[in-house]
């Protein structure tokens, strides 16, 4: 049977509505619990879930009622959504956007390239804007 893409958002967000989220105007698919001093944040992107929440407990249950409603399977902590990579450290979590800025670094085939810390000339406009010169390689900047 399939089900149009948003005939499955609407049943999956009408759960989380009575189940007592509230829905973010700006962000649609973001979705928010607030009850006891306790908060929930779930993100869906097309079929993909990620839930964070103050309390584990809390979190669990959540994953308990919509496993009973939907089909789903638990991948485990994120490491890599919507192009940010997650790393866990002692500290909480670091996002980062390394593994797809070097995805794009190498789809324009520039990954092997040095980087510059000044690309430009420090002086771009010399008191005599005559003398300035072009760029050998315009296309390089």
């Amino acid at each position: 049977m399939y089900i149009r893409p948003w005939a499955r958002f609407d049943k999956f967000s009408t759960f989380l509505l009575e189940y007592g989220f509230s829905c973010i105007k700006v962000y649609p698919s973001m979705f928010v619990y607030h009850r006891q001093g306790k908060t929930m944040v779930l993100l869906l992107y097309v079929d993909d879930i990620i839930l964070t929440g103050s309390d584990p407990e809390q979190c669990k249950h959540l994953m308990a009622a919509l496993s009973s409603q939907f089909s789903m399977k638990y991948l485990g902590h994120p490491h890599y959504f919507l192009g940010i990579q997650v790393d866990t450290t002692e500290n909480g979590l670091f996002h980062s956007q390394k593994k797809y800025t070097e995805d794009i670094l190498h789809t324009a085939g520039i990954y092997d390239y040095n980087p510059m810390p000044t690309p430009l000339p420090l002086h771009m406009f010399p008191n005599n804007a005559t003398a300035m010169k072009l760029f050998p390689q315009p296309s390089y900047f």
